[in-house]
């Protein structure tokens, strides 16, 4: 059975749609003008102005769909992923639950605290607080920077470890 719904700004509390995921302490909140609710492939689809809420993870854009035999939200279309201090920007991304990882891809710029970056590939790994990067992998704090085809940023701690063919550039105040 499909179900269509259209009007603006509709809220969705995504536990009375009797998804298995959801425990009472993870609620998920969906926000958008158009959902579409597939309760025989258990898919929900929402477009059009999409912000989905979970604790602190706050992510919005044009198009996303909660797949539940992946246990994954699909986003697309201008992608924002906003988690306390990381704030990263997207074309597509996949947000696995119980995984607790977020994959973007294309065109990602993300900044967290003074630490900004660019890459084509990224996963975050939330319980690590880690990121990795790749796809013309770019870091940068301050004046200093690092070029690799794949790096691993630690949140945490500050770092960066390249691997593959890296550049970097670094000032001299950085080294005193």
């Amino acid at each position: 059975m499909q179900l269509m719904l259209k009007q603006s700004s509709i809220g969705l509390l995504v536990f009375l749609f009797t998804l298995n995921f959801v425990s009472a302490q993870h609620i998920i909140r969906i926000n958008a003008d158009e959902f579409e609710l597939d309760t025989q492939s258990r898919i929900i689809s929402a477009r059009k102005r999409v912000k989905i809420q979970q604790q602190d993870i706050k992510l919005s854009s044009s198009h996303a769909s909660y797949h539940e035999k992946e246990d994954a939200f699909r986003l697309s279309g201008q992608v924002k992923l906003d988690k306390q201090d990381l704030h990263l920007t997207c074309n597509k991304a996949i947000a696995y639950q119980r995984k607790k990882r977020i994959e973007a891809y294309g065109n990602i710029r993300f900044q967290y605290l003074t630490i900004n970056g660019l890459a084509q590939r990224l996963i975050y790994h939330i319980p690590n607080k880690t990121l990795t990067l790749s796809g013309k992998a770019y870091v940068q704090q301050g004046q200093d920077s690092l070029r690799a085809d794949s790096i691993l940023v630690d949140l945490v701690k500050q770092t960066a470890k390249a691997k593959g063919s890296s550049s970097l550039k670094i000032s001299e105040h950085s080294l005193q």
